[in-house]
């Protein structure tokens, strides 16, 4: 008999998915039965409509840097790091980041019991230009990774690996948190 099993940045998406489209409202969050499914690892359905969005979930690797200089603009308590995957697919609706970081006292860098989350939201099309925004390395090949910058004490958050660094490109408008409207309109 098989045994089945959701990885936790899903399990934890499809929780803030829940929360923010409730039962209630007609809203569903499901999981394909296949770990193996191509495209997508969490549909959001919304009943009334019968509309429904694709999510594919990427999650990262998080390094965390306690010494950065005050007023260095460049330097991060944490950098997130992805590797680079393969966006040829017209499939998938939305791309959810996962970024789980440590959580530490900004005085003494103890680390405490709990963990935060950042969860990064792109479109198709944002996606596609996420990629194109990516620079090649001196080879001329396409970097094997790409990476996010950010600090404890602020909200914002940048393109590190694999982003020009001038201008630094941010993200901040595509935490999930702001990103909610637009997923809402589009399974309106």
């Amino acid at each position: 008999m098989n045994k089945f099993s959701i990885d936790y940045p899903e399990y934890h998406i499809a929780g803030q998915l829940q929360l923010h489209f409730p039962r209630t409202g007609n809203y569903s969050v499901s999981i394909p039965m296949s770990r193996q499914q191509k495209y997508y690892d969490l549909l959001l359905y919304n009943g009334n409509n019968k509309k429904c969005l694709t999510v594919q979930v990427k999650s990262s690797r998080t390094y965390v840097k306690t010494n950065i200089e005050d007023g260095n603009l460049t330097d991060y308590n944490y950098y997130a790091w992805l590797n680079n995957f393969q966006r040829t697919n017209v499939f998938t609706d939305f791309y959810f980041i996962f970024i789980s970081y440590p959580l530490f006292d900004k005085q003494t860098f103890r680390p405490r019991t709990a963990s935060g989350v950042k969860i990064l939201v792109f479109d198709n099309s944002e996606m596609s230009n996420l990629f194109a925004s990516i620079r090649p390395t001196r080879s001329g090949s396409q970097d094997r990774f790409f990476g996010f910058g950010f600090n404890i004490d602020d909200d914002r958050i940048w393109g590190t690996r694999g982003f020009n660094q001038s201008p630094k490109q941010e993200f901040t408008g595509n935490l999930y948190e702001i990103k909610v409207t637009a997923l809402r309109q589009a399974i309106s």
